[in-house]
């Protein structure tokens, strides 16, 4: 993937207060229950995407792991 391809689409916007980012491992991925069921799940190109997400990382971008169970992410502040 083309970095600035991919930046591309916000140029021109002003910057956001935050970015809330959702990690996962994609080994952790992997073991999830319906892992592999849409046509971009597949280890290969979720590793791919990862790589070009952490390029696109700003000062602004919070990340919190999304390994836990829902209710905890939802609780992170």
């Amino acid at each position: 993937m083309n970095l600035q391809w991919c930046m591309q689409p916000d140029v021109g916007l002003p910057e956001p207060d935050a970015v809330l980012f959702l990690s996962l491992d994609t080994d952790a991925a992997v073991q999830r229950d319906s892992y592999g069921s849409e046509r971009y799940e597949n280890v290969a190109f979720q590793r791919r995407v990862s790589d070009v997400f952490k390029l696109l990382k700003s000062p602004y971008w919070k990340v919190f792991t999304a390994a836990v169970q829902t209710f905890y992410v939802t609780k992170i502040q």
